[in-house]
Formats: C-alpha cells, structure tokens, sequence
C-alpha cells in the first residue's frame, strides 16, 4: 500500500448514517473496505476529480469524496453518501 486512508470525523458520521439507513449494511461495510484498499493503491485511478483537488469514487452503494496529498502519501475522505435506491423504505 502506497497511500495511508485517512477519514475525517464527519465522513465516519456520514459512513455510519449510510449503514444505519441502508437496505443492505453489509454492502456498505464491504465498499468501505474496498475503498481503504483502492485508495490506498492509486487514489488518482479510482475516483473522477471533481474540482479543486476533490475527487469522487463510487462503490455501490455509497458515494465517497476524497482528497489525497501524493507528497505525503495521504488520502483523506471528507464526505460518504449513500447512493439513491439503497436506502431501506
């Protein structure tokens, strides 16, 4: 692994809302999983940049925005969002 994965106290909040509201918590567990692995490999190939520096990552069923520091070799995820269609009724 290249890249430490950093989450801020707000993107835990918002990781554990979108497990607390997902049909399927599991699903979230496994893409936060595989988002610590990705971005910690190459955070420029995983996600689309999205301006000034944030970049976006979807890994169904949530939404992940990141910025990443490559002399520092530290992704950080600011915000999770849990993804239209997952959320139990």
């Amino acid at each position: 692994m290249n890249f430490q994965v950093v989450w801020e106290p707000e993107s835990n909040r918002d990781l554990h809302l979108a497990w607390v509201f997902a049909k399927h918590p599991i699903a979230v567990h496994d893409a936060k999983e595989e988002a610590d692995q990705l971005l910690a490999g190459d955070p420029s190939k995983c996600g689309v940049h999205v301006s000034e520096g944030l970049w976006s990552v979807i890994l169904p069923p949530i939404r992940l925005q990141y910025t990443f520091d490559s002399a520092k070799r530290v992704v950080t995820i600011v915000s999770v969002a849990l993804l239209a269609g997952h959320q139990h009724p």
